[in-house]
């Protein structure tokens, strides 16, 4: 399974979301899981390398990483791990993220809870129309997009936001969580799965395995 965390408005909690979602899979679920770093910043490569015991495989590509190499990594990686969770740049339509997103069965669109950021959601998830187009050329079944709000002070009226996007909600919104710069890859399971990130792994349980244990 090929699960994409992409949107782009930065700051929205790309990164971090990823990282608590393959923390969960692997060291509380007992899932294989690799980790694909797309994003020139390559943060989750960095957070891997602060890390004190086992954690998920990253892979990372860089510039001189062809076209051809990235779709062979990714069908490969699919085909080794159970899970594959890929990290994105900010640019939605740059040729990277326009083969990662082709080849993806699951795309976490993460948001926080503002004006501004709930219109730029909107309309990254209105842009990945080309992307249903890529699947339908390869004879891929349908992406499944999913919005996650992220930062959430008190609860997430889902019924009132819901109208804004061609998309579902995961979960009950994730609460403001501690300094991403201040963990690494390992302690994300213990310091970030708190309120909010319970209801939403349970939730992506249930898409990528209708009868899976919860946490």
């Amino acid at each position: 399974m090929i699960i994409t965390f992409a949107n782009n408005k930065g700051g929205v909690g790309k990164t971090s979301i990823l990282a608590m979602t393959a923390a969960a899979m692997f060291y509380l679920q007992n899932r294989k899981v690799a980790i694909l770093d797309t994003d020139p910043q390559q943060s989750i490569s960095v957070l891997s390398k602060f890390s004190s015991r086992k954690h998920p495989e990253v892979f990372t590509i860089n510039r001189k990483t062809s076209n051809d190499e990235l779709i062979d990594l990714i069908l490969d990686l699919k085909s080794r791990f159970d899970d594959v969770l890929v990290d994105t740049s900010g640019y939605a339509e740059s040729e990277v993220n326009r083969i990662v997103l082709s080849l993806t069965d699951i795309t976490i669109v993460p948001t926080i809870c503002t004006t501004l950021d709930f219109a730029a959601t909107a309309d990254f998830i209105q842009s990945l129309n080309y992307v249903h187009n890529l699947r339908k050329q390869y004879g891929e079944t349908p992406m499944q997009i999913f919005v996650l709000a992220n930062k959430v002070r008190g609860r997430v009226k889902h019924e009132a936001l819901v109208k804004n996007f061609d998309a579902q909600f995961l979960g009950e919104g994730i609460k403001q969580h501690v300094k991403f710069e201040e963990v690494s890859l390992d302690r994300i399971a213990i310091d970030m799965i708190k309120s909010g990130f319970q209801s939403y792994i349970e939730d992506l349980n249930q898409v990528i395995e209708p009868k899976a244990v919860a946490l």
